[in-house]
């Protein structure tokens, strides 16, 4: 090989380099950033949850200190929306027939505790929410 192809030869291997880098680069940014915005709707969906679960708490609170009954019907409407099991729903259920609000045709005759239903109703919302935290 001559001299003069030399300086062609490391331009072409240099120009070659720089855009196989250039291309790695903006790949492992972009790969980066759509992880992160994976992790920020995860986040964001489970804040929701959690704020439409403890909305439904306080909506059943309002019931017990005088609010008429359906002011349940729409925070158990969003429970039923957001929640992924059906261990969620059934115990929002519960806890709504503890306080004599029966919902899409829950028995009147099934009145459960309120204490024991809002706890079942707390730990498997807990559970449901660690579940797609850890997931």
């Amino acid at each position: 090989m001559s001299e003069r192809w030399i300086p062609i030869v490391a331009a072409v291997v240099g120009v070659l380099g720089g855009m196989g880098g250039a291309y790695i680069g903006g790949y492992v940014a972009n790969e980066g950033q759509r992880q992160r915005f994976e992790e920020q709707q995860v986040a964001q969906r489970l804040e929701l949850r959690r704020e439409t679960f403890a909305a439904y708490l306080r909506a059943v609170q309002g019931v017990i200190t005088g609010a008429h009954a359906e002011t349940l019907l729409t925070p158990e409407a969003n429970v039923e929306i957001v929640a992924q099991g059906r261990e969620v729903r059934e115990a929002a259920l519960d806890v709504a027939a503890s306080v004599d609000v029966f919902i899409r045709g829950r028995e009147r005759k099934f009145k459960p505790d309120f204490l024991k239903s809002r706890n079942r109703f707390i730990d498997a919302a807990k559970a449901e929410l660690a579940a797609e935290g850890a997931g």
